[in-house]
Formats: C-alpha cells, structure tokens, sequence
C-alpha cells in the first residue's frame, strides 16, 4: 500500500515538473525562439530522473520496502501506475502541440504583394 502510494505521489510530482517545463517552452516560443526537438527530450528527460532521484532511492526503500534488496533502477522499473503514467505522458506531449501565438511554427503565410490592375 505503501508502495502504490508512493509511486501515486512520484507520477503527480513527474505532472508538476513537466508543467513547469511546458510553461518554459511556451515562454520560449511567445518570445520567438525555437525548441528543438532534442532541448525538449533532454528536459523531459530531467524530469523524469529528478522524479527517480526523488522516489526511487534507497532511502525511501528502507521506508515502504523494509529488507528488500534492489537497485534504484530495479525499485523504479517495478514501479505500480504505469497506466497512469502513460496517460500523463500522452497528455503532456497532447499540450505541448496545441499551437500558441507566436510560434514561429504556426505563423500565418504572408500574401505575394501584386500590383493593382490599372
């Protein structure tokens, strides 16, 4: 029980740190710059390992899983919610392609200027 609460808590603390993260790419492209693809993958990658430093570590262990011996990638990889997990991964990358005002992506095609008909 425990252990389900635990990881409950680790996918909500992964939601607010890929919320931060959506809000510093949205800053970004108001502003005119561009994220690539690879600036994206890396901080959701943080994301991701700071939830793992945070959760999944011997320390936290000893608490909910007394005697158990693991690794912190084993603890992690047996993690319960992985349905959860998936929906929250599948709506974060959802947001982050609705468009915003600004992005370059999205920028309106400029009409060819003609000359008026005499």
């Amino acid at each position: 029980m425990l252990t389900d609460g635990r990881d409950l808590v680790a996918i909500i603390s992964l939601e607010k740190r890929l919320g931060v993260l959506r809000e510093q790419v949205a800053d970004r492209i108001v502003a005119g710059q561009i994220v690539s693809a690879e600036e994206l993958a890396a901080a959701e990658q943080q994301a991701l390992l700071g939830v793992k430093r945070d959760f999944y570590t011997s320390a936290v262990r000893q608490v909910i899983k007394p005697g158990q011996a693991m690794s912190d990638d084993q603890d992690h990889e047996a993690r319960g919610q992985r349905l959860a997990e998936d929906a929250l991964w599948f709506s974060h990358r959802g947001l982050l392609a609705i468009p915003l005002v600004g992005d370059p992506a999205f920028a309106a095609p400029t009409a060819p200027t003609t000359a008026p008909i005499p």
